[in-house]
């Protein structure tokens, strides 16, 4: 994964009203943490930041306060309505050294089991790995057509790139197969409850 850099201002006003005026100034706020250092606030251009999650971008080197730190976008919190970010976290790390994420599966293909009546269950769409921050991958992409029915595609399957290692155990199952399964409906007891009247009503005219 791309190192990317991004500019950033410290920010020495807190609180909600502080924050609103920022965002109309077309910055967002976020703070820094990790390493044993104290916490740092600072505030991004919302263009700026806008521009590398279109690119997906994860590690940074942030510019602040004349300095460079690297740094892993740990999260961002979106406006509901305007889908503008709101606010970000990010993590301090070292460049040579292995962090610990999550990462998307995507599958790709169609298993061969569905023409045959099975039902495809994904039982795990991201996964744990640890990776130097040079070498987080986008997503992990897997061929599940070869899959028919009682096929399953495990956590050690996935080609991982080079750097990167798993974090769960190998035999943990990311998608399999399985035969469709047609339950019948039970009966409601109000349906269940009509033939055993109309049998007594039916007895009584005999008698």
């Amino acid at each position: 994964m791309e190192v990317a850099k991004i500019n950033a201002t410290v920010r020495q006003e807190t609180g909600k009203r502080a924050v609103a005026r920022l965002r109309t100034e077309g910055r967002v706020p976020g703070v820094m943490y990790g390493q044993g250092s104290q916490n740092a606030r600072f505030t991004l251009d919302v263009l700026e930041l806008q521009a590398h999650l279109r690119q997906h971008h994860r590690v940074f080197k942030v510019k602040l306060d004349g300095a460079e730190q690297a740094a892993y976008l740990q999260d961002v919190q979106y406006d509901c309505l305007t889908d503008e970010p709101l606010h970000v976290d990010f993590k301090r790390i070292d460049l040579n050294k292995p962090i610990d994420l999550v990462v998307e599966i995507v599958l790709l293909g169609h298993p061969v089991g569905l023409g045959k009546g099975g039902v495809l269950i994904r039982d795990r769409m991201e996964i744990e790995v640890s990776a130097l921050p040079n070498a987080i991958p986008e997503n992990l992409p897997i061929k599940i057509d070869h899959l028919d029915i009682g096929g399953r595609v495990l956590a050690k399957d996935l080609q991982l790139p080079a750097g990167v290692t798993l974090r769960l155990a190998p035999e943990s199952t990311i998608c399999h197969v399985t035969e469709a399964r047609v339950e019948a409906a039970s009966a409601t007891p109000g349906e269940a409850a009509e033939p055993a009247k109309a049998a007594d009503e039916k007895k009584d005219d005999k008698s």
